[in-house]
């Protein structure tokens, strides 16, 4: 197998557990406040209603963390001739087209292959920013090099 050029590890955003375990926290507060404390019955129902929303919000949050922590190989290794995306082997030549969308206020590279119908999508927010300029530097030389 040939020597790899760079390795780029994919981080889980611990932001996302915090924020969930903080919302399941704040729903504790609601519910202990408005529902037990206050003895209106409308008070109560939209406390209620609060504290469901938002304790489907925090495993919502919760559950999107877990999805990146649990991923037993969480790198992006570049080869000379393809590279391994959470372990799978993609040829360079096998890109059909990438393209940069910010859309969400977040970078993010969606990588077309011709054999896929949907982008892949790889998000900056999980990597250092130079380890995704490096990813975009990469994507541009190896595509080039394949089209020429």
């Amino acid at each position: 197998m040939a020597e790899p050029l760079k390795i780029i590890k994919i981080k889980p955003l611990y932001a996302l557990l915090f924020l969930g375990i903080g919302q399941l926290y704040g729903a504790f507060v609601i519910y202990r406040l408005g529902v037990l404390t206050i003895k209106e019955a409308w008070i109560n129902q939209v406390c209620l209603i609060a504290v469901l929303g938002i304790i489907g919000w925090s495993v919502y949050l919760i559950y999107s963390f877990l999805q990146f922590y649990r991923l037993k190989d969480d790198k992006i290794i570049f080869r000379e001739h393809n590279f391994s995306l959470f372990g799978i082997e993609i040829n360079y030549g096998d890109i059909k087209d990438f393209g940069i969308d910010a859309s969400d206020s977040v970078l993010c590279v969606n990588i077309h292959l011709t054999y896929l119908e949907e982008p892949i999508p790889i998000v900056s927010k999980f990597m250092k920013l130079d380890e995704f300029h490096f990813l975009m530097g990469t994507l541009i030389e190896k595509t080039h090099q394949n089209q020429g």
